[in-house]
């Protein structure tokens, strides 16, 4: 049999022949099919060595960090655990082989049907790209995963991932923390793949027995008696982030049976309504209150006042809470900034979804300063970023200036060792002079940053604890270095003369490791994630006074409307007037960026769905403050339910409330 035109002899056999014949009697056949067969060991073989150095850049990281990923305990176990993870790595480059074998069948079956071979091959560029293109992005994905894991405490699936995008977090933000190791070990994979390019058979056989031997030395690893934790230190990112953004938006959510739409009596039992959001229309005449709100990041009132008791670290924030009005039980509604600053602005709930409602440019619902008439210059300056997980669209579209760590109109900053923010007297030194430019009346906030994590050093007139490498010495001394910008701001306030309403918050708590796998402060939603303090000094209105029920952000708009005399409709908000005295709420909600929703009743019964692992966990916090003697849901079926309820009525009425507004 002739070939036919264009195709090679040994196609043109192929056509005539069966398959295994062809193989069996060939020897050019037979190179063809090792070589192909090489070429995917050469990719397995590629992934085997970039899995074992990326482990090994990993364990390194593990035992060399201060907060690793999780809290997870590099010292618990021996090298021999750690090295056994190598036993997954080999599974992981099966896969690859496995995968690169098949992307080899196409070819064999083109082969096999009756088409005519080109008369050229193919460029090599051309043959080794989509091998290239694989191996870029197994590694992308895993340096990502990794980097968020040590950065924010948290898997980077498809949840994650809408939570960021929708938070306006961007390629910006990851550039700023991407540093060489990052980028190494993006492009890893394809050196070991380039150098296994041997040109002769005989090398690519010995190449290919060299990695066969490191993978059955790996796998002749004993087993240990206790294993490293794997979950949720993945071996192979890339696998799971494809199956999460495969799977996880159509996975069905849990306690769906408890997704019901509350009727009118539930509501009351729930302590809610409809928000309508109407601010108040009539004017109040000129010369009016001035506001100064102090929002600080991450200062959790166990650590600002032990006990509620004196405070060692904060005296310039005692004094002024001795002379206001102090909310000693106060928590914030969720454990991220963005939830907990819209809750403060706007006194509603944040919507319990992992999609930051709060953080949606369009976003046109009646802010703090908006309640106020009468006021004439509204603006926030912060010495960190406003580029994500902030409210920003909401305060733009309310007509507030915003000035971050970008545009603070200094001549000159100081050096700053933080990521993602100034000096933080840098921020208050643009504060003071924006608060000297404001046309009174004002309202004008200040958002800190020097107690985020890394809780970078700023001195040693500021260093009230002295072990530097210890994270939660090196935050109590930011707190000293907030303590004195504090009082800057006192003293420039009461310099202007003018009568003025202060009000003073912690957007969140922090987390150092009171429970396994907790630290910074958005991934839990234990106490120490979400325990905070407030105050409101207004002199000559407000009389020192303590409020020990549990209150929330939602709560302070309403309050201060009470102390400045502004008639407001209740039910515009969510929140409490509790200067007033009304009693406690039935519940008090909580959403944590981890997708935990948790319901605390008067008597302290805490109730914690986890919408991520579909679990549900109870503490009682009147006997159990520190939440380590978990208790059965079972007995809390009716909080249970309402907890659901919750979850199902809180998006609604937000999107409900933002097509009245418009």
């Amino acid at each position: 049999m002739q070939p036919a035109l264009g195709e090679r002899p040994l196609f043109a056999e192929l056509r005539a022949t069966k398959l295994a014949v062809w193989l069996a009697s060939d020897p050019t056949a037979r190179r063809l099919a090792l070589r192909r067969l090489l070429a995917a060991f050469r990719f397995g073989g590629a992934i085997l060595l970039y899995a074992l150095a990326a482990r090994a850049w990993l364990v390194h990281e593990l035992r060399s960090v201060e907060v690793t990923p999780f809290m997870y305990d590099s010292t618990c176990c021996r090298l021999v655990e750690l090295a056994h993870w190598g036993r997954e790595d080999v599974q992981f480059a099966a896969h690859g082989l496995a995968l690169a074998v098949a992307a080899t069948l196409p070819g064999a079956v083109l082969a096999w049907s009756r088409r005519p071979y080109p008369r050229r091959p193919p460029p090599p560029w051309l043959v080794h790209l989509p091998a290239i293109v694989a191996l870029l992005f197994i590694a992308f994905a895993q340096a990502l995963y990794y980097k968020v894991g040590f950065v924010m405490h948290a898997q980077l699936d498809y949840a994650l991932i809408s939570e960021a995008l929708q938070s306006g977090f961007g390629g910006e933000d990851i550039g700023e923390h991407l540093d060489w190791t990052d980028v190494a070990l993006v492009i890893a994979p394809v050196v070991p793949y380039l150098a296994l390019c041997a040109e002769s058979l005989r090398g690519r056989l010995l190449q290919s027995g060299a990695l066969v031997a490191l993978a059955a030395a790996i796998l002749a690893i004993p087993e240990p008696g206790l294993h490293a934790p794997r979950e949720p230190l993945r071996i192979n990112p890339a696998a799971f982030v494809l199956n999460s953004l495969a799977h996880d938006r159509e996975r069905p959510r849990p306690f769906s049976e408890l997704e019901v739409e509350p009727s009118p009596d539930d509501l009351k039992a729930l302590g809610l309504w409809v928000p309508s959001g109407r601010a108040p229309a009539a004017a109040i005449g000129p010369g009016s209150t001035d506001v100064v709100v102090v929002i600080l990041e991450s200062v959790g009132r166990r650590y600002a006042f032990p006990g509620n008791g004196p405070s060692p670290l904060m005296p310039m924030l005692q004094a002024l809470r001795d002379e206001g009005v102090y909310f000693s039980n106060h928590l914030s509604p969720s454990n991220s900034s963005a939830n907990s600053l819209f809750s403060f602005f706007t006194g509603l709930y944040p919507a319990p979804s992992r999609t930051v409602f709060a953080t949606q440019p369009g976003l046109r619902i009646p802010v703090f300063h908006q309640y106020l008439p009468w006021i004439r210059d509204a603006f926030l300056v912060t010495a960190g970023r406003l580029s994500s997980y902030f409210p920003r669209g909401l305060l733009t579209n309310a007509q507030m200036e915003l000035r971050d760590r970008y545009n603070l109109g200094l001549d000159e900053l100081r050096p700053s060792s933080a990521l993602w923010a100034a000096d933080e007297r840098d921020g208050v030194d643009a504060f003071l002079a924006r608060l000297q430019r404001a046309e009174a009346p004002f309202f004008g906030v200040y958002y800190s940053y020097a107690a985020h994590y890394p809780y970078n050093d700023h001195g040693p007139e500021y260093r009230v604890r002295p072990n530097l490498d210890d994270p939660l010495q090196r935050y109590e001394n930011n707190l000293r270095l907030l303590d004195t910008q504090i009082g800057r701001i006192i003293e420039a306030v009461r310099a202007r003369s003018r009568r003025t309403l202060l009000v003073v918050l912690g957007d969140h708590g922090e987390a150092f490791g009171q429970h396994q796998g907790n630290a910074k402060h958005s991934r839990q939603s234990y106490q120490e994630n979400i325990e905070t303090f407030a105050l409101l000094h207004l002199p000559g209105t407000l009389a020192p006074r303590v409020i020990a029920q549990r209150t929330l952000h939602i709560d302070l708009l309403p309050s201060a409307l009470t102390a400045l005399g502004v008639p407001f409709d209740a039910t515009a908000v969510q929140g409490q007037d509790v200067l007033q005295g009304t009693g406690e709420r039935p519940y008090s909600f909580i959403y944590g960026n981890e997708d935990t929703l948790s319901s605390i009743t008067p008597d302290g019964i805490k109730l914690m769905l986890s919408y991520a692992k579909g679990t549900c966990r109870v503490f009682d916090l009147s006997r159990d403050p520190d939440e380590q003697l978990r208790v059965s849901c079972a007995g809390y079926r009716e909080q249970m339910r309402h907890t659901g309820m919750f979850h199902a009525f809180q998006p609604a009425a937000l999107r409900r409330l933002i097509r009245d507004t418009q």
